[in-house]
């Protein structure tokens, strides 16, 4: 997977330092050989999808059959990634991508270094769910130095990443990481009770539930219930779920 990442960032450079590029009309470009784009070697696990946000359109897109199964995804689709991704991922995922397109159009004389790294399920076209790690980079701003078109660079990494959960990084110049990631997060912070988070960070040193109740001043039975709660609200089914789960939406499960 990173192997791939660097080999494409290196082929990027390569295809910006040519002559005949694919130039997107009113934009400030760095712009695409399309030819050159389309003879990148890829392996079946991997595809690329040049996304133009000015027209809602896939510009171009290699590969995809590959690891999605669609002979071409829809052109007139601009959020690729939120039309495909799991329902129980949507809100998280639309979040992550209008927060880092908001910080990219608010820091524009940058957005050349800004990357968005991300692992999500992504509807395959038989209907089943494949993990997937995307990197999505800025290739080129409009007239108004608004972000106009983006590249996902995507490998199916289902034979190593097994679990449910979204997992992203967000490289930026001047980035806040800890005030960025706390923007994002804010809407999961009610979905478990203060107390209900205490038990978490207990659960997730694997403690038993005797001892959870000894600690917190509780009865089992009641963090019995508690436990019950939370994996029904997280939808998770192991102590190693939840953990990661909460990772996912940003909750601490160390003491502080």
């Amino acid at each position: 997977m990173y192997i791939f990442v660097l080999l494409f960032k290196d082929f990027f450079m390569k295809m910006i330092n040519t002559k005949n590029y694919f130039e997107l009309n009113g934009s400030n470009v760095v712009t695409f050989d399309i030819n050159t784009l389309n003879n990148f070697p890829l392996s079946q696990k991997e595809c690329i999808i040049l996304v133009n946000l000015e027209k809602d359109s896939i510009i171009f897109q290699k590969g995809v059959q590959n690891v999605l199964g669609y002979d071409r995804p829809n052109e007139n689709q601009e959020n690729f990634l939120l039309k495909y991704c799991h329902p129980d991922d949507y809100d998280l995922i639309e979040k992550i991508i209008s927060s880092t397109l908001k910080f990219s159009n608010r820091n524009i004389d940058q957005v050349s270094e800004n990357k968005l790294f991300i692992s999500l399920r992504l509807r395959k076209k038989d209907k089943s769910y494949v993990k997937v790690f995307c990197k999505i980079s800025v290739i080129s701003t409009d007239q108004n130095d608004r972000i106009s078109s983006v590249l996902i660079v995507m490998t199916d990494v289902s034979f190593m990443d097994t679990d449910n959960f979204v997992k992203w990084n967000f490289e930026a110049r001047n980035l806040n990481s800890e005030e960025f990631k706390k923007s994002i997060y804010k809407s999961f912070d009610d979905i478990f009770t203060v107390r209900e988070i205490e038990v978490i960070k207990e659960v997730c040193k694997k403690i038993a539930t005797e001892e959870i109740a000894k600690n917190l001043f509780i009865s089992r039975h009641t963090v019995a219930t508690h436990r019950k709660n939370i994996l029904k609200k997280s939808k998770c089914h192991s102590v190693n779920e939840l953990i990661n789960f909460c990772n996912a939406i940003g909750i601490n499960t160390l003491n502080e």
